[in-house]
């Protein structure tokens, strides 16, 4: 099963334009789902999961019901990497590919560290009479 890879931005062109490059140069395992309005964006989350969003300023996570997504990444107009109200934050205007690249680079070590967490988790199971 893919792999939910959103965008909400209400800057239409640039929603345009990202979506476009993804499907040209499909990252495997995901598809994309951009969104330009909050309604929308709200709707579709009440009937799917998202695993990666980025998540553009004219909204924040308090506006909006967030347990249908797995990873939030914060589009900002700065080059600055801190996190933006504990999400990591991504840079918007540099090229889709390098964009893509760094959410999808930070999205597998994150998976990787709760995969590494998962399987040092040890159950014992005791069976024995009742």
């Amino acid at each position: 099963m893919e792999k939910i890879f959103a965008l909400y931005d209400s800057d239409v062109f640039y929603a345009t334009r990202f979506m476009e490059y993804f499907q040209r140069n499909r990252e495997s395992g995901f598809i994309i789902s951009v969104f330009t309005q909050k309604e929308s964006l709200e709707e579709f989350l009440r009937s799917h999961s998202i695993e990666i969003l980025l998540l553009g300023d004219q909204i924040t996570t308090e506006e909006m019901n967030c347990s249908n997504i797995k990873y939030i990444y914060k589009l900002t107009d700065s080059t600055n990497k801190e996190l933006d109200n504990g999400l990591p934050a991504v840079y918007k205007y540099q090229s889709a590919g390098a964009l893509i690249s760094e959410v999808v680079g930070s999205y597998a070590a994150r998976e990787d560290t709760v995969q590494s967490i998962n399987n040092s988790v040890q159950v014992k199971i005791k069976i024995g009479r009742a």
